[in-house]
């Protein structure tokens, strides 16, 4: 539909600038400690509060979560197919769900964890 594939091209700007961003953020705390596995990192909130903070909007922006750049185009993908194609909506949703598992499980290691 045309709501499907006006929101995918707005999901393709969206995730350019998102993805950008959160290989930014990586970049960054390789370049601080020379290490870039989840493990290597643990309680940044308590030194890094502004970085974490910054983290966390672009990943909640690329889980599309409302007020942030990927929810209008996710939206419309969403609204779009789901009218002629249901079930690879909710494969689509279900994958969304497993993708904020995985950004939640990497925000606490990381923010929260013990420190490394």
């Amino acid at each position: 539909t045309h709501a499907a594939l006006s929101g995918v091209f707005m999901q393709i700007f969206n995730h350019g600038i998102t993805a950008a961003a959160l290989f930014y953020y990586v970049g960054l705390l390789e370049q601080r400690r020379g290490l870039r596995g989840i493990n290597d990192f643990g309680g940044l909130m308590q030194r890094t509060p502004l970085l974490c903070g910054w983290m966390s909007v672009a990943m909640f922006s690329s889980l599309g979560l409302p007020g942030l750049n990927g929810f209008i185009g996710e939206f419309l993908i969403f609204k779009g197919s789901f009218a002629t194609a249901a079930s690879f909506t909710a494969v689509a949703v279900i994958g969304l769900l497993v993708t904020a598992i995985a950004f939640a499980r990497a925000m606490q290691a990381l923010f929260s964890g013990p420190l490394a």
